[in-house]
């Protein structure tokens, strides 16, 4: 009895006090987002790291096994070791990664972060929109650095077959595999 008791007394905080239901849908990752991690640890190789916005890349590290680029709040940022003392230029990095019409650019910043994999989905792109929209920057670390980056064609970068191939696809979400330079 006292069992039953705890459990609906934990049951009831996290979804009362603690609002877990909001929590997973404020933060846009859903089950077929899983999937997609769960395919991309199971196809690709140990060295394989995918990029995302900061809530799906914590979701697919966790899949993964650490398999993904994470930006701000990196639990080792501030420890020295190159891209994750700086968190904010990770998370700019990731950002400009969506946001950029620049294949050179685009290849550049995978390359800095051995980056082999791109996960793309309508959720991920309105993520990073409120992002530069200024929503979730507390610190105020980003503001100003995303003027005129909102109009993205990725037919010149992350959906153009001569740069990425997609390797996973499920409802809105892709994998894009990026291809070496010819």
């Amino acid at each position: 009895m006292t069992v039953v008791l705890l459990a609906a007394l934990l049951t009831t905080d996290l979804y009362a006090g603690f609002k877990i239901n909001e929590r997973f849908r404020a933060h846009w990752v859903t089950v077929n987002d899983i999937d997609s991690a769960r395919w991309f640890r199971e196809n690709t190789p140990a060295d394989a790291r995918m990029v995302a916005d900061y809530y799906t890349a914590q979701m697919i590290s966790g899949v993964c096994a650490g398999k993904a680029l994470l930006g701000s709040m990196f639990p080792l940022k501030g420890a020295g070791i190159p891209h994750i003392s700086d968190s904010w230029k990770v998370l700019y990095d990731i950002h400009k990664i969506y946001q950029s019409e620049d294949i050179a650019m685009v290849r550049t910043i995978l390359n800095r972060y051995g980056v082999t994999h791109v996960f793309y989905s309508d959720a991920v792109l309105r993520k990073i929109e409120w992002v530069l929209n200024g929503y979730g920057d507390h610190e105020g670390l980003l503001a100003g650095k995303y003027d005129g980056l909102l109009a993205v064609d990725h037919h010149k970068t992350l959906l153009n077959p001569a740069y990425f191939e997609v390797v996973y696809e499920s409802q809105d979400v892709k994998i894009l595999a990026l291809r070496e330079p010819r």
